[in-house]
């Protein structure tokens, strides 16, 4: 799982956005999708870029919800998400 040791509030609050929609929907990781649907769903900068570069964000929401769908699923107890591989890239870059 990721530390929150090192993120400014505001990224912590997109992570632990992240981590409980992937919760409630029940997914095994955390992956990259969950991350551009926090920042978007955040409604701060991530979206005012994305509609200022003409991205329909509206639509790119609904593509969001059409691939988190995808995402492989846990069932039964309560479970914690690890951090997809190529999440990881992202946060280590």
């Amino acid at each position: 799982m990721i530390s929150l040791d090192r993120w400014t509030d505001n990224a912590k609050l997109i992570l632990q956005s992240m981590l409980q929609s992937a919760q409630l929907a029940g997914h095994s990781e955390l992956a990259p999708v969950h991350l551009l649907q926090a920042l978007i769903a955040e409604g701060g900068m991530t979206r005012a870029i994305l509609q200022k570069e003409g991205a329909d964000t509206d639509r790119l929401v609904g593509e969001l919800s059409v691939a988190l769908g995808r995402l492989p699923r846990v069932d039964g107890a309560t479970h914690q998400p690890g951090t997809s591989s190529a999440l990881a890239t992202i946060f280590s870059a």
